[in-house]
């Protein structure tokens, strides 16, 4: 998976190759972690909507799933734009 990038490089030195590997490893974890934050939102607002009988608390529910819809777009564009940024450079 990462050897596919190293064609992007110069004919160079390891460290540069070692370099563009942290970076891509840097940002797909980013990118997962994003993820978690955004299902750990989602299953929580579920959660609070489908197990509770109060007003307040299925409001907060409601309120929870808009967070992790923004969370998860902000991490698969944040993730997408620096991987074509990397495979352009």
């Amino acid at each position: 998976m990462l050897s596919r990038y190293h064609s992007l490089l110069q004919p160079g030195t390891n460290k540069d190759i070692l370099a563009l590997d942290r970076t891509i490893l840097a940002n797909e974890r980013t990118f997962l972690a994003y993820v978690r934050t955004a299902m750990t939102l989602l299953i929580g607002g579920v959660s609070f909507i489908s197990f509770f009988n109060q007003q307040l608390i299925i409001f907060l529910g409601w309120i929870a799933l808009m967070p992790a819809i923004f969370l998860f777009w902000k991490g698969a564009s944040n993730y997408y734009l620096l991987k074509k940024s990397l495979e352009i450079n």
